[in-house]
């Protein structure tokens, strides 16, 4: 956990000249001290928009985001929920978060004119950039410690879960809906063929392996409640 907080030779890198970020792993502390990981991938097919989730360091709350350019260096964040017909989509018109980019510093703020806080931060949360990547693509294996097995991702871009972890036990559909990210559904045999939860909340990533990380994750999300639960992958 020691190296969370070392920042020394951490670096935030940026286009200036498009006033756009530099998708990769970012560490923060609000004013309290409490930390969080902002992680950012380039939104396909959308320049100079990106997505964004960001989670307490133990990923016990995480937040996925949309992130618009509002202007050079300051952007909207969106928070996104799981809604009907398999989309991921924001959940409110305004955005909830503000990020801005100032002295080399990455700052998030709650939005005035949206004052949801799901994450229960204090203050602003100010990161810097890691230099890295942490946030994976679909990572196969057994999951936890009870032998839940995750196939590799087909041609129609999903993987099944045959899961044993506490309160998810069954067989489930992850289906990527954004670039690494992966509606997870109760998936059940009918006379018909696989029938697949409709409403599900449940939003699934992918961690690597890092030195604050003693595994790789899945992180599975309820995109209502914005509670996380982690899962070593091996």
């Amino acid at each position: 956990m020691k190296s969370f907080l070392v920042f020394s030779s951490l670096f935030l890198s940026f286009n200036t000249f498009a006033g756009l970020l530099t998708p990769g792993t970012y560490y923060g502390l609000d004013q309290s001290k409490d930390k969080f990981t902002l992680h950012l991938k380039d939104q396909p097919g959308r320049q100079g928009s990106y997505l964004g989730i960001l989670s307490r360091a133990d990923l016990s709350k995480t937040q996925i985001f949309l992130v618009d350019e509002f202007s050079t260096q300051r952007y909207g964040m969106s928070r996104m929920i799981a809604q009907e017909n398999f989309v991921l989509a924001p959940v409110n018109s305004s955005p909830e978060l503000v990020l801005n980019v100032t002295n080399n510093i990455v700052s998030i703020s709650k939005n005035a004119q949206n004052q949801d806080n799901l994450m229960n931060f204090n203050s602003s949360i100010n990161f810097k950039y890691t230099g890295e990547n942490h946030w994976a693509s679909l990572l196969p294996g057994k999951v936890g410690s009870d032998s839940s097995l995750l196939s590799p991702l087909n041609s129609d871009d999903e993987a099944s879960l045959n899961s044993k972890l506490p309160g998810l036990v069954g067989d489930y559909t992850l289906r990527e809906i954004q670039k690494d990210l992966f509606l997870t559904m109760r998936s059940s045999l009918n006379s018909t063929g696989i029938s697949l939860e409709e409403n599900s909340q449940l939003i699934s990533y992918f961690i690597y392996k890092t030195s604050w990380l003693g595994c790789a994750q899945l992180v599975l999300v309820n995109t209502t409640t914005n509670n996380s639960y982690p899962h070593c992958v091996k």
